[in-house]
């Protein structure tokens, strides 16, 4: 479980838990932790007096928060990811799932193979929430790089080895040709 901001609790009343989680996240013993959380309120109430209730300082004072390196460290690796995800080939996959199986001449018909594929990003969505509290994200994220690793290396040695039937592209090439000369007769 991810555990709430000591600030955030101590603001709402929450101080015992505030303690338990500072104490858990700096690994300090309960007396520590109520010493570390005595002096961040004492900083926080002599900087809202400093600030006096102005709005202005108060969006500088929530401004150098979000800039904080607590807060950026996080925001960067989430980029990150975000990135990376984004180039995994999964956007690939799912645009062009009739082509591939249409290339692999699988058995069944492309359109079914497609709403499988569908149909499986939506099981792997839903049973990411109950893996992420149980194996914690940065295990899964590991896993999931070295996956992604072996897909995406097992995709594209089958494509270095496949040799394309020209029979899709003469397909298609037919069929532009012939919606062509039926514009052309209209």
């Amino acid at each position: 479980d991810l555990p709430e901001s000591p600030i955030w609790l101590v603001k709402r009343g929450h101080g015992e838990t505030a303690i338990d989680t500072v104490a858990k996240l700096r690994g300090v013993d309960r007396k520590m932790a109520q010493t570390i959380i005595q002096a961040d309120t004492q900083t926080s109430s002599l900087h809202d007096q400093e600030c006096g209730g102005s709005k202005l300082k108060n969006m500088k004072k929530s401004l150098s928060e979000l800039c904080s390196r607590t807060v950026i460290l996080p925001m960067i690796l989430l980029v990150f990811l975000f990135f990376t995800q984004s180039f995994s080939g999964s956007n690939m996959v799912s645009y062009y799932t009739v082509t591939i199986f249409q290339m692999a001449k699988i058995p069944i018909n492309e359109n079914f193979a497609a709403i499988l594929v569908a149909a499986q990003y939506v099981i792997g969505y839903s049973m990411s929430s109950f893996t992420c509290t149980r194996f914690g994200r940065r295990t899964l994220l590991f896993l999931s790089l070295c996956i992604m690793c072996a897909a995406n290396l097992a995709a594209g040695l089958a494509l270095l080895w496949y040799k394309p039937s020209t029979d899709i592209y003469n397909d298609n090439l037919a069929s532009i040709q012939e919606s062509l000369a039926t514009d052309d007769l209209e």
